[in-house]
């Protein structure tokens, strides 16, 4: 059994920066729900919902993406 997380994403845009977030979800086998990407002044502004399995996995997922080069943070998004 997998559960929807919306995830926010913010990191300085770049070239590649999106394969290399969706590269690392496909390596773990995360199922990508939705995408919304803004970059506003160079600043990238990254809203996905993915299907985890556990608190764990999503732990594990969000500490991938912040070490992706030039990500400054990646965290669940609480709606409201």
């Amino acid at each position: 059994r997998t559960y929807p997380v919306p995830i926010r994403i913010t990191a300085f845009d770049r070239s590649g920066l999106i394969g290399d977030i969706t590269h690392i979800l496909s390596n773990d086998s995360i199922n990508l729900l939705d995408a919304k990407v803004r970059v506003t002044k160079g600043l990238a502004d990254i809203n996905l919902e993915i299907e985890v399995r556990d608190i764990k996995e999503l732990s594990r997922l969000l500490t991938r993406i912040e070490n992706i080069p030039n990500v400054l943070e990646a965290q669940r998004n609480n709606p409201g």
